[in-house]
């Protein structure tokens, strides 16, 4: 049903103020008539307590007396003895006086004069017979030796005194009711309206569209969800157009690796096709074509076990092992490595470090990290003069390993993309060696995973690759932390 929360609000609403109007025409009904008799009990006897500060041995002042309270509050006051003869009234006639007190009145007293005399006060209610039902309430009380007191009200009608209030009742919450109901109905928009504002934008996120957002008003619950929901929206923007920019650069990946490895393939399928026809004709020919075959092999078996690695260290598979590294030892395979991977070329290799600044980190992916950026600088450097410097050191909150080799700068531009998969800084250039072109990509997966930073600075006669990793890792690295054994 459309918009039935508004209905359901403004039903309750109105349910509400028309019950509590029910229920108090019922109330009125049945309990209005117990009630005022109750109370004008209660009344007169105080009334009857107040003879008690007048003379009752001077006519006037007991007259006067009487007459105020017949006109102040509507009650009739008649002196008796005990003989029942009126000796004062305000009302009665002379014929009523000589009469003296009613018969129901006279009954009653006979019945409860003891009581009277110990000094009590006492209250009845007299009911008169016929169509028409009157209540009398009266209560009396001993004044003196001699003297009673007796004050009666008359509820004359008082069914129709009744009708009357719950008439009254009745228009009046006919009113309340329909007021209720507009304060209500203005109620549920203001709380209704927000929500339809947050479920038109529910809707839109769910259609990945972004560009509403809820109107946040007050810090309220709605408020509150208000802001929720914007911020929502915000992160799954982020994460929509991070996603999209992943699936963009998963694309060009397949692509670039495509490219990659199709021209290793081709060399191998032709000089495998070649070698069909020359392996009895020309033996050290063929053994040429198949040292070929093997090597742009090994180059397409090298770029699939970069791409694996690569996403591993995507996904989070590869669990950091953090472990206490000491330079020496780090730096000194690393250099072993380098001389067993550069068989040809033989390049200025020089180390600058403390031996005595440790730090922490993956010691097998930090030393995967920086190897590739040694391979990086064999085959990108200056071939001629090829001078490569390692360095490590503390910088701040980090430790800097640093990888100097001579060469070209690299264009301010392109240093960013350089961190991608299959990118160049210089299309002419030839790589020595069976690089993948994914290289320093893992570099940069190593070092965001150990929280760091990467960087390049063209230096003086060459370019500069840098990455830091933090001193102090976060207590789940460091729990449980283990001094690399170095023998």
């Amino acid at each position: 049903m459309k918009y039935s929360l508004m209905k359901k609000i403004c039903l309750m609403g109105i349910g509400l103020a028309g019950g509590f109007v029910l229920l108090n025409i019922i109330l009125t009904y049945f309990l209005l008539s117990p009630f005022s008799i109750s109370f004008s009990k209660h009344q007169m006897k105080e009334l009857a307590m107040s003879f008690d500060r007048i003379d009752l041995q001077s006519e006037d002042a007991v007259l006067d007396f009487i007459e105020d309270l017949d006109e102040d509050t509507n009650t009739q006051v008649t002196i008796f003895n005990r003989q029942m003869h009126v000796i004062y009234s305000a009302k009665l006639s002379d014929y009523d006086r000589r009469k003296g007190i009613g018969k129901q009145s006279r009954d009653y007293i006979s019945e409860h004069i003891e009581q009277l005399d110990a000094g009590k006060t006492l209250a009845f209610s007299i009911d008169s017979e016929g169509d028409e039902k009157r209540v009398r309430v009266k209560v009396v009380r001993k004044l003196s030796e001699d003297r009673y007191v007796i004050l009666a009200r008359s509820y004359r009608s008082l069914q129709n005194a009744t009708r009357s209030a719950m008439l009254f009742e009745i228009l009046v919450g006919i009113g309340l009711t329909a007021l209720s109901a507009l304060m209500v109905y203005r109620f549920g928009l203001s709380i209704v309206a927000p929500i339809r504002n947050m479920t038109e934008t529910a809707r839109r996120i769910s259609n990945l569209e972004f560009d509403l957002k809820v109107d946040v008003e007050g810090d309220d619950e709605l408020g509150v969800l208000g802001d929720s929901i914007n911020r929502m929206s915000e992160q799954l923007k982020d994460n929509f157009d991070a996603l999209q920019a992943d699936v963009e650069n998963r694309k060009k990946l397949v692509r670039n690796l495509s490219h990659e490895i199709k021209s290793p393939i081709a060399v191998i399928m032709g000089y495998a096709d070649r070698l069909k026809t020359i392996s009895r004709k020309d033996p050290e020919k063929a053994v040429s074509y198949c040292e070929i075959i093997s090597r742009e092999s090994v180059r397409v078996d090298g770029i699939v076990q970069e791409m694996l690695e690569l996403s591993r260290l995507e996904n989070h598979r590869d669990t950091m092992q953090v472990v206490l590294i000491h330079p020496e030892e780090f730096f000194g395979q690393l250099r072993q490595r380098l001389e067993a991977h550069c068989v040809d070329l033989k390049p200025v290799y020089v180390e600058e470090f403390d031996p005595e600044e440790c730090f922490y980190g993956d010691f097998r992916l930090l030393q995967r990290a920086v190897f590739n950026l040694l391979k990086n600088a064999v085959s990108y450097g200056d071939q001629e003069h090829l001078r490569i410097e390692v360095s490590g050191n503390r910088k701040l909150a980090h430790y800097e390993i640093a990888v100097y080799n001579t060469g070209k700068h690299i264009p301010v531009e392109e240093k960013e993309n350089l961190w991608n998969p299959f990118v160049k800084a210089d299309q002419a250039r030839s790589r020595r060696g069976s690089g993948s072109g994914i290289g320093l990509t893992i570099v940069r997966e190593i070092v965001e995973k150990h929280k760091g930073y990467c960087d390049i600075r063209n230096s003086s006669g060459g370019v500069r690759f840098v990455i830091g990793i933090p001193l102090s890792l976060s207590e789940e690295e460091t729990e449980g932390r283990e001094k690399h054994d170095t023998q």
